[in-house]
Order: structure tokens, then C-alpha cells, then sequence
């Protein structure tokens, strides 16, 4: 498990990303407090362009999902949800999870070549947020929806922080 997830005492947890089941829908359903308006099941259709995946740790615990898509017209991975899991939006347990599924799409990005470019329309409350921690710029409206451009730089510090090959 090559992500490192960190509570508030520092103590380190070891988690990996794995893709995002059918199965997994009523552990991540708004009954469980995840956000109700995210509908993850139209990421799991085999007709979707988009790759759903899950934050999980070694005790099988989710503690967040992500659905991105490889742009490769315009050599970027769009977000198309990034959501913490309930647990952590109520209380902080570990400090850096927004941060890891950032930087899993970060990885993804330079993976497949794309040099770190990722591209997501923020939720409006989340725009400051995501202009101040992942230095984000407005790029333009696409579909009526601004988009916003993530720093490669910023995703290239949080991948060294947070991921580790595996052995």
C-alpha cells in the first residue's frame, strides 16, 4: 500500500487506491453521510469515460473516492469528483486525505504523460480553497462550468510526500 495517510498525532496508516465497485455504492451512500447531490454509480456504467476509484486502507476502510478521465486531446486528467469520506468531514482523524486523492490524480497525470495537468470545476465554496492549497487559476468555462487548473508543482510535492513505491 503505497499512500501514507497521517492522523493528527502523526501516526502513519498505509492505503492504496483501488477502483470503485458497484459494490462499494451503499458504503459510500448519502445515508452515510456522503454527499447526496454525487451520484458515483453513472462513474461505474460501462458506457462512462470516466475511471472511479477508492482510497482504501489495510483494514479495508474507504476513506475517499475520486472519478477523473485521461484528456488526451488536450493532455490533462479532468476531476470529475474528489470527495472525502463523512468520517473526515466531521472530524479531522487524518490530516491529509483531500491531499492524497489530489495527488493520486496528480500521479495519473504524469503517468500517462500529461506532465501533472489536472483540471476540475470546483464546487463555489471550494474555489479559494482550491486557488490558495493547489494554487489553481481559472482557465475558462467549458459547458457553463468554470474550470480551474491545478499547479503540476504543487501535485509533484504531494506525490513525494505522500507516496511510496512499492517493494
Amino acid at each position: 500500500m503505497p499512500w501514507i495517510l497521517e492522523d493528527t498525532a502523526g501516526v502513519i496508516t498505509f492505503a492504496d487506491f483501488f477502483p470503485l465497485t458497484t459494490s462499494d455504492l451503499p458504503h459510500i451512500s448519502a445515508k452515510l453521510g456522503w454527499e447526496a447531490s454525487f451520484d458515483w454509480n453513472i462513474y461505474l456504467q460501462s458506457n462512462s469515460i470516466f475511471t472511479a476509484l477508492k482510497l482504501v486502507d489495510s483494514h479495508g476502510m474507504i476513506h475517499g473516492c475520486l472519478a477523473y478521465r485521461k484528456d488526451q486531446g488536450n493532455l490533462f486528467v479532468e476531476l470529475a469528483l474528489v470527495e472525502k469520506s463523512p468520517q473526515h468531514q466531521r472530524t479531522v482523524s487524518y490530516i491529509n486525505i483531500g491531499k492524497v486523492l489530489f495527488a493520486c490524480a496528480y500521479k495519473i497525470s504524469f503517468d500517462a504523460g500529461f506532465d501533472g495537468f489536472v483540471v476540475l470545476t470546483p464546487k463555489t465554496n471550494l474555489i479559494d480553497y482550491y486557488e490558495r492549497v493547489y494554487c489553481a487559476q481559472f482557465i475558462g468555462n467549458i459547458d457553463h462550468y468554470p474550470r480551474y487548473l491545478l499547479d503540476p508543482a504543487i501535485g509533484k510535492s504531494l506525490i513525494m510526500l505522500y507516496y511510496r513505491e512499492r517493494m
